[in-house]
Order: structure tokens, then C-alpha cells, then sequence
């Protein structure tokens, strides 16, 4: 990475206890989500059309809208979006967008709850989406949401850590915060 010129190294650490071993190496936790629990008897809105995408290409455009507001994100590319959905099929889920093309979000459904591990949308409430998605299977108890922790999620959301940052060039990322 040096090697590279690169000014930040980021990792997405696979468990919790490796927060601590990176931070050894200089690693700061830096990103957060947020994860929220509805249930099927709370949730209120209208019913939107929601179709299954196969194709990564489709769910570029609203995710470039989506990040284009943020200060800081981690840029994902066309790339990880095809192992994304790959791995997602393998596991039995489903890369889902509204008919609007406004909104996408990838579920996992295991046993009675729902996965939400991403989603992106240009709606200012995700009721209706949550409610869509309680219609479209009718077996789910609960939906859990993991957002950025600057996202739209009700007050119900708790702060989970997901990423690291180390800074191998400071005056280059002096130069990238002003």
C-alpha cells in the first residue's frame, strides 16, 4: 500500500475480537452501522413493488445517487457487486429494487427474521419498504436493518462497529479532510 502511494488503508474486520489485534498495527475504528429490529405488527405503509435483480448493473446508479450526499464512503465497484450477489445467491438471498428503481436492499431470510445487510434508497421513511417486504413473505416475524450510522433508521437503532482506517500518508490525508 505504501508502495501505491495510498493514503488510508481500511479493513472491515471479520469479528470483533480483531478490532483489538489491528489496533496493534495502528488501526482506528471508524465506521459504524446501525441496526434496527422491527416487528411485523409495528410496521405501517404502503405496499410497493418489489422485484428480484440478477444483475449488478442495475443497482449502480442508485447506489452512486445514494453516496453522492455522503462525506465519506467506502467506494464499492461494479466488481464487488458481482461476488456480493454471487454470495448472495449461494446463501439463499435475494437482491430486491423497487419498481421506481429508487430503492434496493439485500435480504437474507433465516428461519423467521429477515436480513437487511444493505439497502439504499432516495425515500425519506423505509416503512413502506419494511411493510412490502413483511407482504412479499408472509412467514417473517421480525426484519433487522443494518444502515450507515448516519442513515434513516427509527430511533430503535443500535450502533455497531464494521471498519478500520489506518493512515499511512498524514499529509495526504491532511489534505483529503479540508
Amino acid at each position: 500500500m505504501k508502495k501505491r502511494n495510498d493514503t488510508f488503508s481500511v479493513l472491515i474486520p471479520a469479528n470483533e475480537r480483531l478490532y483489538k489485534y489491528y489496533e496493534n498495527f495502528g488501526y482506528k475504528t471508524v465506521f459504524h452501522r446501525r441496526r434496527a429490529v422491527y416487528f411485523r405488527e409495528n410496521v405501517k405503509g404502503d405496499i410497493i413493488e418489489l422485484h428480484k435483480v440478477q444483475d449488478p448493473n442495475v443497482i449502480i446508479p442508485i447506489y452512486k445517487k445514494a453516496i453522492s450526499s455522503k462525506n465519506i464512503v467506502v467506494l464499492q465497484t461494479n466488481k464487488t457487486y458481482d461476488t456480493v450477489f454471487k454470495d448472495y445467491e449461494n446463501a439463499g438471498g435475494e437482491v430486491l429494487i423497487t419498481k421506481e428503481k429508487d430503492t434496493f436492499c439485500f435480504v437474507l431470510r433465516l428461519q423467521k427474521k429477515l436480513y437487511i445487510k444493505e439497502f439504499f434508497t432516495s425515500q425519506k421513511s423505509i416503512n413502506s419498504l419494511l411493510y412490502s417486504l413483511f407482504f412479499r413473505y408472509p412467514d417473517i416475524h421480525s426484519i433487522i436493518v443494518n444502515e450507515p450510522s448516519d442513515g434513516i433508521l427509527l430511533n430503535n437503532a443500535k450502533q455497531i462497529k464494521t471498519g478500520m482506517v489506518k493512515i499511512l500518508d498524514k499529509e495526504k490525508a491532511a489534505v483529503a479532510f479540508q
